[in-house]
Order: structure tokens, then C-alpha cells, then sequence
């Protein structure tokens, strides 16, 4: 008599000691469920949105079923596709995000707190014949109209190029001993507690200029 389903749960630590709460449930009868979609797109320490708008009760927290968002239960939140990504209140959204980013918290009604989740935005730009962007003079251009606001941009660490990596191939698996996702994640969800992979990553800076064409006289 009971329905079945996919729920998740998250632990809230607070001064009677801790309370677990429901942060989503997929019933098992609803034809469209995808159990192989669903779980790919949640690990223990990311989180990937894709598609549907994205409300701030989602990021941040949910007046309604009072549940802290996303940016306080993972390292890091990953806005797929972002040259079409939609929000449910982009004002608000936005506002927060900007405050989220500079100061490592935000408010939401009564409810205050820090968190040091990161945010990637993964979008695709046009590329030309060379392989290079057809507007490298501004490679936001292509991004929602919301998502332009310089405040916000400047709040961005940095770009990975992704026109001067390789493109992935057969030649590119490991032929040999290899590290599944899972442990890797957790090599890099340790490295985040480390202070001196902060100072590494200061001292890494990726060119986006056009290389110089070598050429030889024989």
C-alpha cells in the first residue's frame, strides 16, 4: 500500500545535534522516471543541472520545505549547456549568485549561511576554420543576456579554454591501470582542505592568444 521511489536524503547538522530531511523523491509508478539519468546526473560531491529552468529555492534554499540548496550540499554545482540556460527568477537568481560568489554566503528569508561550494558554467562558442573562437574579444557573448552583467563576470576565476584541448578518441583511454571517477573525486574533494594547492593554482595561467605559425626554409 505504500509508493515506492527514489528519494534523497541530507544530514543537517544543528544544536540538538542533527536532522535528516528529504531533498528530493522520484516516485518508481511515474512512467517518465529514468534511474540511469537520475543518478548520473547527482555524485556525492557535484552536481549537474542541465534542461529545466533553475529556481533559487533549488541553489539556495526552499522556504517551503525548508531545505538549504544545492551550493550547501556539494564542492561544486555545474551549470550545463550554459549558452541556454533559463532561470525560474532570474533577477533574484542572479543577485544571489553574485553575492554567493564574493562572499561565500547568501540569505534567503530568515534563513542565513556560508558555504564554499564552486560554480562551473560549461557553454559552448562558435569556432572557426583554425579551431580558434570567431569572437575571442568576448567569449561571454554567447551566454543568456543575464548572465553577461559584468558584475557577475567578474566574479569568475577563470576559463578553460576548451578550442586547445584534444578532442577525446579511442586513443585517449588508459591502457593500462586507471583511477575510477568515484576515487578520484575524493582525491580532489581531500585536495580542497589542503592550502597549498590554493598557491598552485594561482600559478597556473592558460593562454588563449592564437599561437605564432612556425614556418622553415629548407
Amino acid at each position: 500500500g505504500g509508493l515506492w521511489g527514489l528519494a534523497i536524503y541530507s544530514y543537517i547538522r544543528n544544536d540538538k545535534g542533527g536532522e535528516v530531511w528529504l531533498n528530493e523523491f522520484k516516485p518508481l509508478q511515474a512512467a517518465a522516471i529514468d534511474f540511469e539519468d537520475y543518478a548520473e546526473k547527482r555524485t556525492e560531491y557535484s552536481r549537474l543541472i542541465e534542461g529545466s529552468p533553475v529556481s533559487p529555492a533549488v541553489l539556495f534554499y526552499n522556504e517551503n520545505t525548508k531545505t538549504p540548496g544545492l551550493f550547501t550540499q556539494f564542492d561544486v554545482v555545474v551549470f550545463d549547456e550554459a549558452q541556454s540556460l533559463s532561470f525560474a527568477s532570474p533577477d533574484e537568481t542572479v543577485a544571489k549568485l553574485k553575492g554567493y560568489l564574493e562572499q561565500g554566503k547568501y540569505s534567503k528569508g530568515k534563513f542565513t549561511v556560508s558555504a564554499d561550494s564552486g560554480a562551473v558554467f560549461i557553454a559552448n562558442v562558435q569556432i572557426d576554420s583554425k579551431g580558434l573562437p570567431t569572437n575571442k574579444n568576448n567569449l561571454f557573448g554567447e551566454l543568456p543576456e543575464i548572465l553577461q552583467e559584468s558584475a557577475l563576470l567578474d566574479r569568475i576565476h577563470g576559463i578553460l579554454p576548451g578550442w586547445n584541448l584534444p578532442r577525446m578518441s579511442t586513443d585517449a583511454l588508459s591502457k593500462g591501470v586507471g583511477f575510477k571517477a568515484d576515487f578520484l573525486g575524493e582525491i580532489f574533494h581531500s585536495m580542497r582542505n589542503r592550502i597549498e594547492f590554493d598557491n598552485e593554482k594561482s600559478d597556473v595561467i592558460i593562454s588563449m592568444e592564437e599561437p605564432e605559425e612556425v614556418t622553415s626554409e629548407k
